[in-house]
């Protein structure tokens, strides 16, 4: 997962590439210092080359009390079988 752009009011913008076997319907639970963050299901026009936008809320990177925040995701597909977690991203957050 990257942040393309470090500056933001209310929301942080992640982006996550494509993964092997996407599918619409897969479900993509975030976790941040392995505390669920926001979810995106899948959707059939983002089985492109482009990365999938996912929204983070400001207040609640805020609410996790650190500056130093490590980012992660699994994947449920529409079966409910889950991915091993993301390489996690570890990241300094001035908020």
């Amino acid at each position: 997962m990257i942040f393309p752009g470090a500056t933001f009011g209310h929301h942080l913008i992640g982006l996550l590439p494509g993964y092997a076997g996407m599918e619409p319907g897969d479900t993509i639970q975030t976790l941040c210092n392995g505390v669920p963050g926001p979810q995106h299901v899948v959707q059939p026009d983002e089985l492109t080359l482009r990365p999938i936008e996912i929204v983070f809320d400001r207040e609640a990177l805020k609410d996790l009390g650190t500056d130093n925040v490590s980012m992660s995701y699994t994947v449920t597909d529409r079966a409910g079988n889950e991915s091993i977690s993301s390489m996690a991203l570890v990241m300094s957050l001035t908020l």
